[in-house]
């Protein structure tokens, strides 16, 4: 994409980019979790926003925007159904194990979404079925994590500002 937007929509985010000649989508619409073909390591994360008394598919759709202002240092995003090591899963629990940025589409209001990045998967819990998210700063100068509480609130409040 050559076009700036402050918020995307499913639309905008389907095409992609084209690498080598080839056309690399950005999300799986019917997925949140999505690891391309074309790549190693997984991609992007996405949480939808339900619409007015939509269904709400995992806990973190009520609570993602609350941890996020709140000041948590971390969200949590909800592993895809039971399994721990279903594919999907095993893609979360890998960008943790590798410490690569992924791209997060938060969403922002129903079939809209906020792309962060970088973001990081710091955390991977099997028994609570949740990976945790850390944000880095936008324009930083490596793809590495915040490495200590007050970096990770820092990026944080960074993600607030863009939000608000």
């Amino acid at each position: 994409m050559s076009e700036v937007h402050d918020h995307l929509t499913g639309t905008e985010l389907r095409p992609g980019f084209v690498f080598a000649g080839e056309r690399v989508p950005l999300v799986n619409p019917q997925r949140g979790i999505f690891n391309p073909q074309q790549m190693r390591f997984l991609l992007s994360v996405r949480t939808v926003f339900p619409p007015p008394g939509g269904k709400v598919w995992y806990d973190d759709q009520r609570e993602v925007h609350r941890q996020i202002f709140d000041g948590d240092e971390t969200v949590e995003y909800a592993f895809m159904g039971q399994n721990p090591d279903a594919a999907d899963n095993r893609w979360l629990r890998e960008a943790f194990e590798s410490g690569i940025a992924i791209i997060y589409s938060l969403g922002i209001a129903p079939g809209r979404y906020q792309a962060l990045l970088p973001t990081f998967i710091s955390d991977w819990d099997a028994k609570a079925l949740k990976a945790a998210i850390t944000f880095g700063m936008p324009g930083q100068q490596t793809l590495e994590a915040p490495s200590n509480a007050l970096e990770r609130r820092y990026a944080l409040r960074s993600v607030k500002q863009r939000l608000h």
